[in-house]
């Protein structure tokens, strides 16, 4: 087993425990399902693994998708419910101004 399989291995078994636990950093899970996915593209690449390679790409989409939903989202809707407008947003048609 070389570093990179071992590494992948590693944080994607990481990130189902931060799910299966119910962690407060369950979202990060998405974040270490990626690297991993990233470790096994990586390593399908370097094997020829074709099948383990094309698999990684999707479980990267979900991974990414996860961490949207977990991470990105709520502070996006945070950050526009606390009433901060942009610069870009005031410019807008019907956009009352802070």
């Amino acid at each position: 087993m070389n570093g990179l399989e071992l590494l992948s291995a590693v944080l994607g078994v990481t990130g189902t425990l931060l799910l299966a636990v119910r962690s407060r950093y369950a979202g990060w899970a998405f974040v270490a399902y990626l690297i991993s996915n990233i470790g096994w593209i990586t390593f399908g690449a370097i094997h020829s693994h074709w099948g383990l390679l094309a698999q990684h790409v999707v479980f990267s989409l979900t991974s990414l998708i996860g961490i949207w939903t977990w991470l990105l989202k709520p502070r996006w809707t945070a950050w526009r419910q606390s009433g901060r407008v942009t610069v870009l947003e005031q410019m807008q048609p019907g956009c009352a101004k802070p």
